[in-house]
């Protein structure tokens, strides 16, 4: 299964969204979170952590989905770091939409590319 990591500059921010993916998914779904604990803020090492315990929980690959401009960079920087590319995926998104979209693919056995396309398909999706 592919997994999903939300990364925010608030921890409370991306642990709500793994919390509202998992719910979403009817527990299923292998979800974590990066970013700030004790400031606003994120990192690489937050990301690259948070990844490693994704694929301890059993996950295949990683979509990940991310905020803002530097929690961009700490992915991207992260995938890098770990030599991860192809089995993780920084998902070009909106952070919330594109997440459940890419969840609900992700916990029905969708690929990778199956799942960042989900995601990315979140910005056609209209609210009215």
């Amino acid at each position: 299964m592919i997994g999903i990591l939300a990364v925010s500059h608030s921890r409370r921010l991306a642990s709500g969204l793994a919390e509202l993916l998992t719910v979403l998914a009817g527990g299923d779904l292998v979800a974590e979170a990066a970013g700030g604990v004790e400031t606003m803020g994120v990192n690489a090492a937050m990301v690259v952590d948070a990844l490693k315990i994704v694929f301890d929980r059993g996950a295949d690959g990683v979509a990940i989905f991310a905020d803002l401009g530097s929690a961009v960079f700490s992915v991207e920087s992260a995938i890098d770091l770990a030599g991860l590319e192809g089995k993780a995926a920084l998902v070009d998104a909106p952070f919330v939409e594109g997440a459940v979209a890419g969840s609900m693919v992700a916990v029905t056995g969708g690929s990778l590319a199956e799942v960042v396309a989900a995601g990315e398909a979140a910005y056609r999706v209209k609210k009215l």
